[in-house]
């Protein structure tokens, strides 16, 4: 067995790096491929449209760990810049160049060729084993983690590659929520990379080791830091949305280096089951997408469910409940799915973490991290909720998906038309957590407090709180909304609202304030009994499993989490709801998007019709 590494020597379009696995006297072919034939970096297929490049154009073996090439095309292989003869075997080493085709000046796009060199190894080398099971692990340039690594590490390379990855995912958590890196992002993210002297993070983001054998060792350090920070951040919700959400960042940087034929291969490899749209299919709706299809760009058939973002955008067309989405966009796609996996596999770390507890390697990576990060103030600082919607839909959020102590404070500011400085700070906190901007914040605020105040009053007395609130004058510090712990260490005054009810409450008042929320005699006893004999955050999860109909997987630590958990619940029946209803009844977002022509077809189309023809 062998393993022969192709390199273009003068990168373009349709050449991808490839490893090829050589059994002993098996012939590989290389060459162009047909439309049916998939390219890979583990075949010797390109994907060229010229006809000068042969379907089988020559032949690459090994026989008794030697290698040789063998020309069987029309237009000519050549060696080192000699053109071979057909039908006879010539041997190559490591560092030959071998080009399929000849170069014409007088019709340079007639006649295309493929130029490479080759890296060669056989079972006797040295390196072999660390190649060979490098390619067998990692297929692609790009990792979605779905295979545990399974090498041997030293800790100290151990160590190394987790702070680094870390300290790149803290310089990705600087710039907000949002995947959709800007040039200027890209820009600065790289500049603190290398302020920081994480080489190697550059290097894997831009693709530009030295060798393979560096390569091999950027991805095992990328491989095993990932599943290393995911046991450091799998216990609690806060940690693993933090970790989620810089890792999905770090994924879109990663694609935005990679070539076309990189993409295609991560495409082809983890994704397929998804059909390609044809040139035919092109045609027939290029005229009537505005734009949105381009018959020379490849394209995907992507149902819409998974591509939420590019439908919000109003930048995708749809047919059939299936989005066409091109091979830039895919990424949209794999995030999705690396989004949908990594939680799955936080939760099976979580429950096996008691094995690994023990191990001082482990738990001093999991102290180092709790200790440098304010997982906190990271997650609850920013929003990406729509403020806007926000401001008008605050009543029925109010009662639907906020944690007791804060629909309290609404209840009392609506009732009261004021909340004294304890509350407000409390639940302005909160809210701006939630999404509300500064300016609906300010409008919020002076509805309620013009009922008993005049406009003028309120400027003077409490604009200056709520800019404080958020950061624009003052220390212009950037508050967090407060946790749990912190809100139950709040002992209020006479005619105060805020701090946790279920600590601060006796048994007659908390079952006064529980029934005017909704529950029965019956709910009420439950609530109050684990308020009495466990802890306050116990009591606010069983308030959740009872207004939701749903428990908690884990115990409520932030008023913030609550309101998360309420409007994933929420959103889900929602859409859960929708599924059972007809494509006549699809959101005007939906039906705006869908641009196809029906003037011919007058049909319903059900929503069975446009099911997912994949498996996810």
């Amino acid at each position: 067995m062998a393993v022969a590494i192709l390199k273009c020597e003068d990168p373009s379009e349709y050449f991808l790096t490839k490893t090829l696995i050589l059994e002993d006297k098996i012939p590989q072919i290389l060459g162009r491929a047909l439309e049916t034939e998939n390219v890979s970096s583990f075949n010797g297929l390109f994907d060229v449209e010229s006809l000068e490049i042969c379907n089988q154009h020559c032949f690459l073996m090994c026989t008794n760990q030697k290698f040789f090439i063998e020309d069987t095309s029309i237009n000519g292989t050549y060696l080192n810049g000699h053109k071979i003869d057909k039908n006879i075997k010539y041997e190559v080493i490591s560092g030959d160049v071998i080009q399929l085709g000849c170069e014409s000046f007088s019709m340079p796009e007639k006649f295309k060729f493929i130029t490479f060199s080759v890296k060669l190894f056989t079972s006797e080398d040295a390196d072999f084993f660390k190649v060979f099971s490098h390619k067998k692990l990692y297929g692609t340039p790009l990792q979605l983690y779905r295979e545990t690594p399974n090498f041997e590490c030293s800790l100290s390379i151990l160590h190394k590659s987790v702070i680094n990855r870390f300290e790149a995912l803290r310089i990705l958590d600087e710039i907000g929520n949002t995947i959709l890196l800007t040039e200027k992002q890209i820009h600065w993210i790289l500049s603190k990379l290398r302020e920081k002297g994480l080489l190697d993070i550059i290097k894997l983001v831009l693709g530009t080791s030295n060798s393979y054998l560096e390569e091999s060792n950027l991805q095992n350090a990328d491989h095993i830091s990932h599943f290393v920070l995911s046991i450091a951040c799998c216990r609690n919700y806060v940690m693993k949305k933090w970790f989620l959400d810089q890792e999905k960042k770090l994924l879109f940087l990663r694609w935005k280096f990679l070539s076309k034929p990189e993409k295609n291969e991560i495409v082809s490899e983890f994704f397929s089951k998804l059909k390609e749209v044809t040139k035919h299919e092109k045609m027939e709706v290029s005229n009537t997408s505005n734009g949105l299809v381009v018959s020379s760009v490849k394209y995907y058939k992507v149902f819409f469910t998974n591509v939420s973002v590019l439908m919000a955008n109003r930048v995708i067309y749809m047919k059939d409940g299936n989005c066409y989405v091109s091979l830039d966009d895919m990424i949209h796609v794999i995030v999705s799915d690396f989004t949908k996996y990594l939680k799955f596999n936080l939760e099976i770390i979580k429950k096996n973490l008691h094995k690994v507890w023990n191990d001082e390697r482990i738990t001093s990576i999991v102290l180092y991290v709790e200790k440098e990060v304010q997982f906190e103030r990271f997650l609850f600082g920013r929003s990406n909720s729509n403020s806007s919607v926000l401001l008008k839909e605050i009543d029925s959020f109010a009662e639907q998906s906020f944690p007791l102590c804060m629909s309290e404070l609404h209840y009392h500011l609506k009732t009261k038309s004021h909340l004294k400085n304890g509350g407000r700070f409390q639940y302005g906190l909160f809210l701006k957590g939630i999404g509300l901007s500064l300016q609906d914040s300010l409008t919020f605020w002076r509805h309620y407090f013009t009922k008993k105040m005049s406009l003028i009053e309120f400027v003077k007395y409490y604009n200056y709180h709520i800019f404080h609130l958020y950061g624009v004058i003052g220390k212009k510090a950037d508050y967090p909304p407060q946790s749990c712990k912190k809100i139950m260490e709040a002992m209020p005054a006479f005619s105060e609202y805020h701090g946790c009810p279920f600590k601060i409450s006796d048994e007659e008042n908390i079952k006064f304030l529980l029934a005017r929320h909704g529950l029965n005699d019956e709910e009420v006893k439950c609530t109050v009994a684990i308020m009495k004999n466990e802890t306050p955050q116990l009591a606010c999860s069983k308030y959740f499993e009872i207004k939701h109909g749903s428990p908690l997987q884990e115990i409520v630590f932030h008023p913030n989490h609550y309101f998360d958990e309420s409007r994933t619940l929420v959103n889900s029946k929602i859409k859960n709801n929708q599924s059972q209803k007809k494509v006549s009844n699809f959101p005007k977002l939906a039906q705006d998007i869908c641009i196809q022509s029906c003037e011919n077809k007058k049909r319903r189309i059900t929503y069975q019709g446009c099911s997912s023809k994949y498996d996810w």
